[in-house]
C-alpha cells in the first residue's frame, strides 16, 4: 500500500474513533424521577370509601412494592392529605410500602391541603398549609423532607413563590414551558423544570422536547405502568437518570413566567367557611381522639384543595357542604327525653334524662329553667354522655303548689351548638300537705270553740 493510501486510512479511522468517542461522551439529558403518590379522593363525602378507590389503591401498593427492587435514583413527593386517607381509610399495606419508600430516598416537601390561593385566607394560609404538610409528611412517613416544593399539578404564582421562601423552600418544580431546560435562581428559590410524564411512549418525545445539556425533574405516578416508564428512562443512552439534588444544584440565569390562577366563585369561599365553622363546632363537644373528628378534618382538608377544584369549583362546594351536612348529622344524635317527676318535699332530685345514639361519647353542657323551682346547687352541669346515654340529678325547691314545667337544655361545652331540648313535668305536693294540715288544725280549733258552750250546758245540767 502506498504511503499516502496508509496516512489517509489512518486518519479516517482516527476521525472515526474521535466521532464514536465524541458520542459517547455527548452530553445527555439529566433526568431526575419524582414519584407523585397521591390520587383522587380516597373518601367519599360522607367519610366512606370512595367506589374507585380500591383500584388506586391496588396500583399504588404494587407500584411501590416494584419500586422498592429497582436501583435507580429517584425521589418521593407524598401529598400529606392523600397519606391521611390512606390511615383513614385503614390502608395499611400501602401506607406501610410507602414509608419504605420515603426512608430510603429523598421526600420533597408539598402542602397538605393545597391552598394555593393567596385570596383564599392570604399569604399566611398559604404559609401555615405548607408548614403543616411538611410536618405531617415527616410525622406520618417517619423521615424529614427535602427543602424542594412539589406543588399539586405544577400550580404557581409568583406570591405562593415568595411564601414558599418565606416557609423555608429553597427550590421548587414548576411547569418546564414556564421555566425552560434548566433550573434557573429566583427570589431565592431555584425553580426546576418539570413534566409528568403518563408511560413510556413519552420518553422519545420527552428528549426531543429538551437539549442535551438540560436539566429536567419528571413526575411519575404509582400505577401498573410505572416501572415500564422508569425502565425506558433508564434504557433510552440519551438520558442520564440522577437525584434530584443534582438537578437542583447550580442554578444558572433564565426566566420564570407564570400562569395567573384563577379566582374561585364567592360561593366556594362561602362554603368552605361553613364548612370550617361546622367541622370546629363538633370538635367543642367531641373527646380527643374521636376518629369522625380526623375524617372530618380529611374531608375539610379535602373540600380545601384548591389545585383539584380551579376547573370544576362546583365540586369543591359540593364537598365543603358535604362537611357541613356530616355535622348536622351529628346534632341529631343527642337529645333530652320528656319526662314527669313528684316531689312530695318542698326540695327533691328531678331527674333528666339525655338520650345519645351516636357510638362515641361526648362532653355537654346540661341546664334547666323554671319560674316555679329554684336549684339550690345550680341549674346547669357539664357531664360526659356516653353512647348509652346518662341520668342526670338536679336538687329543685318548689316555689308553690300544682304541676309545672321544667324545660331542659343541651349544649356544647362553649355554648356555640345547641341540641334538642326537652320537657320534665314537676307536681309538688308538699304545699298541699301543709295546706292540709293547716285546714285540719283550723277544723279542730273551730269544733272545740263551738263545743264550749254544750259541754258547760251539759255541766250545768249535771250539777242539778
Amino acid at each position: 500500500m502506498r504511503p499516502a493510501a496508509v496516512v489517509l486510512l489512518a486518519a479516517v479511522v482516527l476521525a472515526s474513533t474521535g466521532w464514536a468517542e465524541a458520542q459517547t461522551q455527548a452530553p445527555t439529558l439529566k433526568v431526575a424521577v419524582v414519584v407523585r403518590a397521591d390520587s383522587p379522593p380516597l373518601l367519599e363525602t360522607d367519610g366512606e370509601a370512595a367506589r374507585d378507590a380500591g383500584t388506586a389503591i391496588a396500583d399504588a401498593d404494587r407500584a411501590f412494592r416494584a419500586l422498592g427492587q429497582l436501583r435507580v435514583p429517584f425521589a418521593v413527593s407524598a401529598s400529606p392529605l392523600w397519606v391521611d386517607e390512606l390511615i383513614v381509610a385503614g390502608q395499611t399495606s400501602v401506607y406501610s410500602s410507602l414509608v419504605a419508600l420515603a426512608t430510603r430516598h429523598p421526600l420533597l416537601a408539598g402542602p397538605y391541603a393545597h391552598v394555593l390561593l393567596p385570596d383564599e385566607g392570604g399569604p399566611g394560609a398559604v404559609l401555615a398549609d405548607l408548614g403543616r404538610g411538611r410536618a405531617e409528611a415527616e410525622r406520618s412517613l417517619q423521615t424529614a423532607s427535602q427543602p424542594i416544593l412539589d406543588p399539586p399539578g405544577l400550580a404557581l404564582s409568583w406570591p405562593v413563590l415568595e411564601t414558599a421562601r418565606d416557609a423555608g423552600v429553597t427550590a421548587t418544580l414548576a411547569r418546564a414551558d414556564e421555566v425552560g431546560g434548566e433550573p434557573v435562581a429566583q427570589r431565592g428559590i431555584t425553580i426546576v423544570p418539570a413534566e409528568e410524564l403518563a408511560d413510556a411512549n413519552a420518553v422519545p418525545s420527552l428528549v426531543d422536547r429538551h437539549g442535551p445539556a438540560d436539566r429536567i425533574a419528571v413526575i411519575v405516578r404509582p400505577t401498573d405502568g410505572l416501572g415500564d416508564v422508569i425502565g425506558a428512562l433508564a434504557g433510552d443512552k440519551r438520558i442520564s437518570l440522577v437525584n434530584i439534588t443534582d438537578v437542583v444544584a447550580h442554578p444558572g440565569p433564565g426566566s420564570v413566567q407564570f400562569a395567573p390562577v384563577p379566582a374561585p366563585p364567592s360561593s366556594y369561599g362561602q362554603a368552605v367557611a361553613g364548612a370550617d365553622a361546622a367541622a370546629a363546632n363538633f370538635a367543642s363537644y367531641t373527646l380527643p381522639g374521636n376518629p369522625l373528628t380526623k375524617v372530618m378534618g380529611v374531608l375539610l382538608a379535602r373540600a380545601r384543595s384548591t389545585a383539584d377544584w380551579r376547573s370544576d369549583w362546583q365540586r369543591g362546594v359540593a364537598r365543603a357542604d358535604a362537611v357541613t351536612d356530616l355535622a348536622a348529622a351529628q346534632r341529631a344524635f343527642f337529645a333530652v327525653s320528656n319526662g314527669s317527676v313528684t316531689l312530695t318535699a318542698r326540695r327533691g332530685a328531678v331527674p333528666v334524662t339525655l338520650v345519645s345514639r351516636a357510638r362515641y361519647p361526648v362532653r355537654l353542657r346540661v341546664g334547666v329553667t323554671s319560674p316555679k323551682l329554684t336549684f339550690p346547687r345550680g341549674n346547669t352541669k357539664i357531664v360526659t354522655i356516653s353512647p348509652h346515654g346518662l341520668t342526670v340529678t338536679f336538687v329543685a325547691e318548689a316555689r308553690s303548689t300544682g304541676a309545672f314545667p321544667m324545660d331542659v337544655f343541651l349544649e356544647s361545652p362553649n355554648g356555640r351548638v345547641r341540641f334538642a331540648g326537652g320537657r320534665v313535668v314537676v307536681r309538688s305536693t308538699a304545699a298541699n300537705i301543709l295546706a292540709l294540715v293547716l285546714t285540719l288544725s283550723g277544723l279542730l280549733f273551730l269544733v272545740g270553740w263551738s263545743s264550749r258552750g254544750f259541754i258547760r250546758t251539759r255541766v250545768r245540767r249535771t250539777r242539778r
